[in-house]
């Protein structure tokens, strides 16, 4: 059986956040001003570079190394483990 995973600039969903490995983060919230977080790719030295543009309305605030963070999407959550009569653990 085969996987695919896609890759960042296919992915559609909408990021919620990315998180640095220190638990510091951006996230779009009314809280810090972030409307937007958008991945894109430049052309490195050797082969193409993933970023991340972190808006502030149509400001462009920050851009972040793709290879510094874990990306957390809008509406996924963890799941739930279940006990083995079915209930909620």
């Amino acid at each position: 059986m085969d996987i695919y995973i896609p890759k960042m600039r296919e992915d559609e969903r909408t990021i919620q956040s990315i998180c640095f490995e220190d638990a510091s983060n951006f996230s779009v919230d009314d809280c810090t001003g972030t409307t937007r977080i958008a991945y894109y790719e430049e052309p490195g030295e050797m082969a193409v570079v993933g970023y991340f543009a972190v808006y502030k309305g149509d400001f462009l605030s920050h851009r972040v190394p793709a290879r510094m963070v874990v990306v957390q999407y809008r509406g996924l959550r963890a799941k739930r483990s279940l006990k083995a009569d079915g209930g909620q653990a």
